[in-house]
């Protein structure tokens, strides 16, 4: 076990998430490790989790700023970034008078660089995209290049671009969940691409349109994406009140292959499947 190159331990650590934090007043401790994983982990930096919000205050520029995970009210200095991690990233729509404030810092290529370096640790981390003024900002693709380990992806009102635009994160293959809220008719076809992505546990989408021929449409294409390949592991969910089409387009084999959820909680636009733990 020691033989293991450094790296890979390196590695391992960060999917592990072996990070001495107190969470909610609780203190978590590294567990017993043999000689020199103890020693590596021991090793690292004190870090604690941070939010990272970046602002689109028009088409070519952004700001940014990160606070505490715990306390949002706690803005952190760039010098001390290093100290942290990120566990969650919004990238929202911003205002102009937004930079004269010390707390927001411009997204200049030296800032950039260093967000890069820090996102390509290794830690997994939530993307949240709730801007609707400046979806084609040139800092996009940037941003979502950035090799991070992102493992939830949660969308707001995005235009088909945008979401086209996550792509090459979902080829990446970190991706675990993703929400979509709010789906325009226009990204379904990217949207039923990222559906059949094998890595995927969870897929919740939130239609834009409430009419009964679009939910028809897209219940199909999940009802396929758990049936061509059987996903036996798998729980589709539904609105209560679809009970009766869902039995129309479906056979009863069909029927017999699928784990099906008719739940009177979720909104009447609202369908998704999710990874059962066994």
């Amino acid at each position: 076990m020691d033989r293991v190159p450094n790296c890979f331990i390196k590695e391992v650590l960060v999917q592990l998430d072996y990070e001495r934090e107190c969470w909610f007043g609780w203190s978590r401790r590294l567990r017993e490790l043999p000689l020199i994983w103890g020693q590596i982990a021991n090793s690292k930096p004190f870090k604690k989790s941070a939010c990272l919000q970046v602002y689109f205050m028009n088409d070519r520029e952004a700001v940014f700023t990160a606070t505490t995970f715990l306390n949002s009210t706690h803005h952190l200095t760039v010098v001390n970034l290093q100290q942290y991690y990120f566990k969650h990233i919004y990238i929202e729509d911003g205002a102009e008078e937004m930079a004269a404030y010390p707390r927001y810092y411009p997204l200049t290529k030296k800032n950039f660089d260093l967000l890069r370096k820090l996102l390509s640790i290794g830690h997994s981390c939530t993307l949240i995209l709730k801007f609707r003024k400046h979806q084609n900002h040139t800092l996009l693709q940037q941003l979502l290049s950035i090799p991070s380990r992102i493992e939830d992806v949660e969308l707001y009102d995005q235009l088909p671009s945008t979401v086209k635009a996550l792509t090459p994160l979902i080829e990446r293959g970190t991706l675990r969940r993703l929400y979509c809220h709010a789906a325009k008719n226009d990204s379904l076809t990217v949207l039923y691409k990222f559906m059949t992505f094998k890595g995927l546990h969870s897929f919740h989408l939130e239609l834009e349109d409430r009419r009964p021929s679009t939910y028809k449409e897209v219940l199909r294409k999940m009802i396929d994406t758990l049936l061509y390949p059987k996903r036996y592991n798998y729980r589709l969910s539904m609105y209560a009140s679809y009970r009766k089409l869902f039995r129309r387009i479906t056979t009863k084999k069909m029927r017999q292959q699928l784990n099906v959820s008719f739940d009177s909680l979720l909104r009447n636009n609202c369908l998704s499947y999710g990874r059962l733990h066994v």
